[in-house]
């Protein structure tokens, strides 16, 4: 998990929640499902893919940048 804060002062947390990896000459390949959650008080998460490892080495202005193309999640649960 990593944190980071926008250029608007919003505070985010970022995690790895799904993967799909394979094995291809020597080296790990794959997508990764990232789960960016606002920690700035508001109920706020967006989901993006990325190729797996790119989490790790992510500068802030990438994470701000994946966070901006980040399709919002949407729930509904009904009893």
């Amino acid at each position: 998990m990593r944190s980071f804060t926008t250029g608007d002062g919003k505070g985010w947390s970022v995690r790895v929640v799904d993967g799909s990896v394979g094995e291809a000459a020597g080296g790990t390949v794959g997508w990764e499902a990232l789960l960016f959650e606002c920690q700035s008080g508001e109920v706020a998460e967006r989901l993006a893919y990325r190729p797996v490892g790119w989490l790790a080495g992510a500068s802030a202005a990438e994470l701000e940048q994946a966070l901006h193309e980040a399709g919002l999640v949407r729930a509904s649960w009904r009893a």
